[in-house]
């Protein structure tokens, strides 16, 4: 199975462009942040996720969808 060059492509610039907005947008405030607002951007963040899940189940199955939404899990479980 094949994955498209275009796909790369947009795959590599939706990266960027998620790390830009984390680095620059919500670190531009040098105060402490609330746990509402840390909730907010968690929330933000996986739905951020489950958006791109929804995409990788579109374009490639179930299989490779609850593949990386098993992975997700993983991740953000470990990371917590």
């Amino acid at each position: 199975m094949t994955t498209s060059i275009w796909f790369w492509i947009a795959f590599h610039i939706g990266v960027f462009i998620a790390i830009g907005i984390d680095l620059f947008t919500f670190k531009l405030r040098d105060r402490e942040l609330s746990i509402r607002a840390a909730a907010r951007r968690t929330v933000s963040w996986v739905l951020i996720s489950l958006g791109f899940n929804a995409l990788v189940w579109r374009l490639k199955g179930p299989h490779h969808g609850i593949d990386f939404f098993t992975g997700y899990l993983i991740e953000y479980s470990l990371s917590v």
